[in-house]
């Protein structure tokens, strides 16, 4: 493999989830290039207990910048996302944004820059963003955390129960293509329709890929972005966004920009899928488990999302005109268009 000097700052936000290590571990083991690749991790967690301050793995590791906040309910992904772009000591080339639960594939950082620069002679233009979502179908088991498991009937086929996530190559999966990012206004996704998204952007990564090995999109998708290090500068995550909109927000405020937003079909990562109902949920973990439990947690998410809607609302009427919105109304509009963004009543049609 073809050494390529470029450094990749790889960001990752979590809210107490222990998979962080596992994550890394992968990013590792199959990077091509080990010594260019770098982590910001900033991690939200809501117990003490919880607290990975004392894991030497992130604390005594010069490739690892790591921190966290204990707070009594998460602080959101806008939040965890800043937060984690700017723990760089140093300038970088590039930024990958990937979710704490994710796994691999060998040479991911080669073959990452490579999509990306196919990409660029595409679009005539290095303001590119790619984004992609990962095929989920892998769950982890609480009893053997470094294996996987699949309830894929590719998997079976190849008489693969159990996965080693550090040595694995999983291009051999050939079928194992990622999902295409696009907004949609309609209220469904997939065969669940939800009457109060109607109208209203919603992220969505079911979207086939079709003969386009890089289809343009209108949204990014926060599991998988990949950019140059100069974007962090100009777009930096909204504090303001909780678990609604950031993504739409984030989409808007890069189209804005100029920047064109690109998906790619290489399954370069792989997602831990935390909600399939025949994955056993590790009750000593996972947060939605703490969040149904605690009241508190509750009650200051939903105030906590309902004040994400209004500045989505915000900036997509024009009321954060600047750093925090579209520069201007010329290139709100023309974001908003690039979006498909457009009023659609209540009975959806």
């Amino acid at each position: 493999m073809e050494i390529n000097e470029e450094t990749i700052f790889v960001t990752i936000a979590s809210c107490n989830e222990y998979l962080i290590e596992h994550t890394i571990k992968s990013a590792m083991s199959q990077a091509s290039n080990k010594e260019r690749v770098f982590f910001g991790v900033f991690n939200n967690i809501l117990e003490k207990e919880k607290s990975l301050l004392d894991n030497e793995f992130f604390t005594n590791n010069s490739k690892i910048f790591y921190a966290e906040i204990f707070t009594p309910a998460p602080m959101g992904t806008g939040f965890g996302r800043m937060n984690a772009s700017l723990l760089s000591t140093q300038e970088h080339d590039y930024v990958l944004q990937i979710d704490s639960h994710t796994i691999f594939t060998k040479d991911w950082d080669v073959k990452l820059i490579e999509n990306f620069n196919n990409v660029k002679e595409i679009a005539n233009t290095d303001r590119v963003i790619l984004s992609a979502v990962p095929r989920g179908n892998l769950y982890y088991d609480i009893s053997d955390r470094d294996s996987l498991m699949s309830p894929d009937q590719e998997f079976k086929e190849k008489n693969i129960d159990k996965i080693d996530m550090y040595t694995n190559n999983y291009h051999e999966f050939d079928n194992y293509k990622n999902s295409k990012p696009e907004l949609i206004y309609h209220g469904w996704q997939g065969e669940n329709f939800d009457q109060v998204n109607v109208g209203r952007p919603i992220t969505y990564g079911a979207s086939k890929f079709g003969e386009e090995k890089y289809p343009e999109t209108n949204c990014i998708h926060a599991s998988v972005v990949f950019f140059k290090y100069s974007v962090i500068r100009e777009v930096l995550h909204d504090p303001a966004d909780h678990f609604n909109g950031d993504q739409i927000n984030q989409s808007l405020r890069l189209l804005s920009r100029g920047y064109r937003i690109f998906s790619m079909q290489d399954p370069l990562f792989l997602s831990l899928d935390k909600s399939k109902e025949n994955k056993p949920l590790d009750p000593e973990w996972n947060w939605k488990i703490f969040k149904s439990s605690n009241p508190i947690s509750w009650a200051y998410l939903s105030h906590s999302n309902e004040r994400s809607d209004v500045n989505y609302q915000k900036i997509f009427n024009g009321e954060f005109f600047g750093y925090w919105g579209a520069p201007d109304e010329k290139s709100l509009s023309e974001a908003k268009k690039i979006m498909g963004f457009k009023e659609i009543s209540n009975d959806g049609e």
